[in-house]
């Protein structure tokens, strides 16, 4: 495994009115999923609490959260680091993901009704003809 150790993490200090542990727990998964935090990253509960003026107990929470979610994985007496996703692991998501939106075109194309129709034709028309303006195609 890739082990990069994140030394200053970039993680916005925590305001939301939420329950802190949600906001840690939102702020690592959202810094996970932007790239923020690349796979193979260590992550240091000591490291996270100080930008986000929390206590470690919280981020240690999130990050055993994290793990249950499959984006940190926790190695003995080495600690925690964000998940490197293999290309078959990838590529099953975005497979899933393909089948779940042919079904969901399906489900739609079977319950669309004539005016929804005439409603999505009026704002194609209407992006059409922005594109057209700026010179750009459709």
């Amino acid at each position: 495994m890739n082990k990069r150790i994140s030394t200053n993490p970039v993680f916005a200090p925590v305001q939301e009115k939420l329950q802190r542990a949600q906001v840690v727990y939102n702020s690592l998964l959202h810094s996970i999923i932007r790239s923020d935090l690349d796979s193979g990253t260590q992550l240091y509960a000591d490291g996270i609490a100080q930008p986000l003026k929390v206590r470690t107990t919280l981020v240690r929470d999130a990050l055993s959260r994290l793990e249950k979610d499959g984006l940190v994985i926790k190695l003995p007496y080495q600690g925690w680091f964000v998940r490197e996703f293999q290309e078959p692991e990838i590529r099953d998501v975005y497979g899933m993901r393909a089948g779940l939106e042919r079904f969901s075109v399906r489900l739609v194309c079977q319950r669309i009704t004539p005016e929804e129709i005439e409603w999505l034709r009026a704002h194609q028309a209407t992006g059409e003809d922005a594109s057209a303006r700026k010179g750009l195609e459709c």
